[in-house]
């Protein structure tokens, strides 16, 4: 996640970044979201950008799987007549015949078992998030990468905002140094010849950022992507 955070973090040090998107939260707009598909989509079809889906896929199912062969180890262990009664002998050597001592550490393997299985429908989910992300952000492309900005400003707000999409869009182009020029009647152009495609669907929800970070509505969360 450091690479997005890193492009995330370039795009809110500019002042007119931050200004607009605040004035598209207090209109309904969650600010997390705008700036992750400003980040994710700035500019259209970056090779980075697809390394990122890519490799973030990759490494949440590698997680994932380990994850499944330690839970599934454990548990073999445990449940093994023959292996559990080695490793039930060695508890009571170690600690002087104390059968309570013996049954906490049986308990707590068990437990731990359990929140591996836990972590790992976790991580599959998130890598079934990151695909389906790297599906929309493909089809976004079709539109210069802008469709998810403009769509999820106008299901959350009720309008379109072009002159706010503008600046910010415009201010992350600058921020990460990239060619690019936007204006509120370039982006009016743009939704009437996309109409359809633009409205087509909502976008897929955030990874685990959001679960980290909320949504940004309390000023204290929103400050910590602050520089």
């Amino acid at each position: 996640m450091l690479y997005l955070f890193e492009r995330m973090l370039k795009i809110l040090s500019y002042p007119i970044v931050r200004q607009r998107i605040e004035e598209l939260s207090r209109a309904g707009a969650d600010p997390l979201t705008l700036l992750m598909q400003t980040a994710l989509n700035c500019p259209p079809n970056d090779k980075a950008n697809i390394r990122f889906f890519t490799r973030l896929q990759a490494r949440l199912t590698k997680l994932a799987d380990d994850l499944e062969r330690v839970y599934k180890r454990v548990d073999s262990t445990v449940s093994d007549p023959l292996t559990y009664s080695l490793v039930w002998r060695a508890f009571l050597i170690d600690h002087s015949l104390d059968f309570a001592k013996a049954d906490k550490r049986f308990n707590t393997a068990l437990h731990c078992s359990n929140r591996c299985k836990v972590f790992v429908n976790f991580f599959r989910a998130e890598a079934e998030a990151v695909a389906a992300m790297h599906r929309e952000y493909k089809r976004a492309q079709k539109i210069g990468g802008i469709g998810p900005i403009i769509r999820h400003v106008k299901q959350s707000t009720g309008q379109f905002h072009d002159e706010c999409v503008a600046d910010i869009l415009q201010g992350a182009y600058d921020a990460l140094g990239v060619k690019g020029s936007f204006s509120a009647g370039k982006l009016k152009k743009l939704r009437q010849r996309h109409y359809r495609e633009l409205l087509r669907s909502p976008a897929p929800r955030p990874t685990g950022l959001e679960s980290l970070y909320g949504t940004f509505s309390d000023p204290e969360k929103w400050d910590k992507l602050t520089l």
